[in-house]
């Protein structure tokens, strides 16, 4: 089949109400450090195409929206006899000086979610009403609309990168938006290029909204976790990325 063929049958998947994904990467939440600067995950799967088992754990510092010095740790192994299991425990090993340099914990925690097989109306809005912690559970803050809320991601069209086909799908950057309750949206991250790191997109839809609260409850940090949909081998496949919310 011919490449442009090849994207306009990807774009026709992508556009239905589900996005498909031959090698859909899984997401772990890692946690924050305990002043919310540091936030990690890690992403991790089998790939398309070779089969091979990989794991990527992420440490970002949120107040500068940059990667740790050292991260993301990347481990694929190259042999499709080897397990996931070993995989993930091979980046683990080899990230933890850096979520022990970040003093990342356990305590993230997700607020709202859109799991990539679930049938939903929009996978590109996330609403949700802010918690906290209390008692080990968690707890509506209040009940009222400002309460509410509200993120949403938007493909905007970029130039293709240097190493991406040139197909009749167009590639894309994304624009993170976010509004509480009935003010209005107010942008909080725009692609101006496509980054390399992030091969050749196509498409962006939300993930997850995860939440760091302190020790009295209060919100202090929220991540947006988008997913990426990149031409692949056998399709497109999901990747994430990490996006702080103010």
């Amino acid at each position: 089949m011919e490449l442009r063929s090849c994207l306009a049958l990807l774009f026709l998947c992508l556009s239905g109400g589900m996005s498909y994904a031959a090698d859909a990467a899984e997401r772990q939440i890692l946690g924050f450090s305990p002043d919310g600067r540091y936030f990690a995950f890690e992403q991790f799967g089998v790939q398309d195409g070779s089969g091979f088992p990989y794991s990527e754990i992420f440490v970002i510092n949120l107040d500068n929206d940059r990667w740790l010095d050292g991260t993301p740790v990347r481990v694929r192994l190259e042999n499709d006899a080897q397990s996931l299991g070993k995989a993930r425990d091979k980046a683990l090993s080899e990230a933890r000086k850096f979520l022990e340099q970040s003093h990342v914990e356990n305590n993230g925690r997700v607020l709202a979610s859109n799991p990539v097989n679930q049938k939903t109306e929009n996978p590109q809005h996330l609403v949700f009403h802010s918690y906290y912690t209390s008692l080990g559970h968690l707890e509506p803050v209040d009940e009222t609309d400002q309460d509410v809320i509200t993120l949403t991601v938007e493909d905007v069209v970029l130039p293709t990168p240097e190493a991406c086909p040139i197909g009749d799908t167009p590639l894309a950057g994304f624009v993170l938006k976010a509004k509480r309750g009935a003010e209005p949206f107010h942008e909080v991250y725009r692609d101006k290029t496509i980054p390399a790191s992030r091969g050749c997109p196509l498409k962006y839809s939300l993930s997850d909204a995860v939440a760091y609260a302190s020790a009295d409850g209060r919100i202090q940090r929220l991540v947006a976790l988008v997913n990426v949909f990149s031409f692949g081998f056998e399709g497109a496949d999901r990747r994430f990325i990490a996006v702080p919310v103010q």
